[in-house]
């Protein structure tokens, strides 16, 4: 099973193989967390803003259906 950290590699290569993208952050807590609370923050740097907001839509989609929270803990 790979671990949070890796997935989270994974979907930035994605994103970097799938948009023109300058730059990209993806970062995910860990530890306890309560209802409310942000949980994670993408960031993607590109020329043009239709692509930033596809890539950070995508990876936040991506994260979602692929972690659980019991996996970033």
């Amino acid at each position: 099973m790979r671990s949070a950290k890796q997935l989270l590699q994974q979907v930035d290569g994605e994103i970097r193989a799938k948009w023109q993208l300058e730059d990209v952050a993806i970062c995910h807590r860990v530890g306890r967390i309560e209802v409310g609370d942000v949980i994670m923050v993408v960031a993607v740097a590109a020329r043009h803003r239709r692509e930033a907001f596809e890539a950070c839509q995508y990876a936040v989609d991506r994260a979602k259906d692929s972690l659980t929270i019991r996996e970033v803990l």
